[in-house]
């Protein structure tokens, strides 16, 4: 589990977006979400059955299949990530799912139980990040943040400083609900209520309203 994340992804959900309230169903990172008991989901459990007996091709599929969406996650979440700081979190993440592969969690589908392990592992190193460095740059105040801002346009560029300036959970329920996950799953994810879930969406369409009323009027 090596590969290397070269992400620039610098995606914000996008202004135009489809309502946050009828995001129940969807994709993510090109990949169909998978509800419990689905087919896909089957798969899924075949792959770690695999896994927890040995399999070494099940575990390259396996992180073949999460890699991506994997790599989105952890970008959204970190304030200032790196290739190789997402690498670790990715790999945290999946050696987490081998070792608990014969007695995977059965109360979700296998896609939000692995969403919920990176969760995990995501507010760990940002607890341990801002131990050590309790004056972190924010994430929209980066050099290589500026650069990628500056070619878009003035909606885009206070749109990603408005979600730079949510909290990390914050940016976690965006990223999930905008990636097409229902609200239900991002709790499940992020282990909150789902009223917590529905007050960071509200929050952030006022904030995205505010960002369009300002570019309106100059």
């Amino acid at each position: 589990m090596s590969c290397r994340a070269e992400h620039t992804c610098d995606a914000t959900p996008a202004a135009a977006s489809a309502p946050w309230a009828s995001a129940d169903v969807g994709a993510c990172c090109g990949a169909t979400i998978k509800s419990k008991g689905s087919p896909a989901d089957n798969a899924d459990r075949r792959l770690l059955g695999a896994i927890s007996t040995g399999s070494r091709s099940a575990l390259r599929l396996l992180h073949a299949e999460y890699f991506t969406r994997l790599v989105g996650f952890f970008t959204h979440l970190m304030p200032s990530p790196t290739p190789e700081v997402v690498d670790d979190l990715i790999a945290d993440t999946l050696f987490d799912v081998w070792r608990t592969s014969g007695t995977f969690a059965s109360d979700s589908s296998v896609h939000v139980a692995i969403m919920r392990i990176a969760w995990t592992h995501g507010k760990k190193h940002l607890a341990s990040s801002e131990a050590r460095q309790p004056t972190l740059e924010p994430l929209y105040g980066t050099r290589d943040r500026q650069t990628r801002l500056a070619g878009r346009t003035e909606a885009e560029q206070l749109t990603a400083a408005a979600l730079a300036a949510l909290s990390p959970i914050g940016r976690v329920v965006i990223h999930l609900v905008y990636s097409g996950h229902s609200r239900q799953e991002v709790a499940d994810i992020v282990s909150t209520p789902r009223e917590s879930v529905d007050a960071h969406l509200s929050s952030w369409m006022s904030a995205r309203a505010g960002v369009w009323s300002q570019v309106t009027r100059t």
